[in-house]
């Protein structure tokens, strides 16, 4: 089955969900690393992946998900905070910028009450560790 959920985005928000482009991601991330290393602060990536869901012999079509998917962008928009961001990161995924440690991304999680057909990681960034490879390391995680 070839899959046509939409992912695109103009440079600036994904088309599909309003959430930030990854590029633009990417660019604020650099930036909240040079921050952290000044302050010596801990950042966190939550890496959100939606998972298909089985229905009887097949897997859930592209109109539902992406109806989750939208929903989804909601539930983290409305549960994050000020200083938090997010990007659709992949057709179905979503990273989230956590200024905190692992467990203040797990609290962040559960504010957000997503549903249980979702699977959730947090990469807290290593001390001195280069935006290359803690996005390495996140990617690993996310498209595992």
């Amino acid at each position: 089955m070839v899959r046509t959920l939409e992912f695109r985005n103009n440079g600036i928000i994904d088309s599909l969900t309003g959430a930030m482009a990854p590029a633009l991601f990417y660019e604020n991330l650099q930036r909240e690393i040079s921050a952290a290393d000044r302050d010596r602060r801990t950042l966190s990536i939550i890496s959100i992946v939606v998972v298909r869901r089985k229905l009887g012999e097949g897997e859930e079509l592209d109109a539902p998900l992406s109806e989750r998917i939208i929903k989804i962008t909601s539930l983290i928009d409305h549960g994050m905070r000020a200083d938090e961001y997010f990007s659709r990161i992949s057709e179905d995924g979503f990273w989230v910028l956590i200024r905190g440690t692992k467990e203040n991304a797990l609290m962040a999680i559960k504010r957000t009450e997503l549903d249980p057909d979702i699977r959730i990681e947090v990469v807290e960034r290593e001390e001195g560790e280069s935006f290359r490879s803690w996005v390495s390391r996140v990617d690993r995680v996310h498209f595992a």
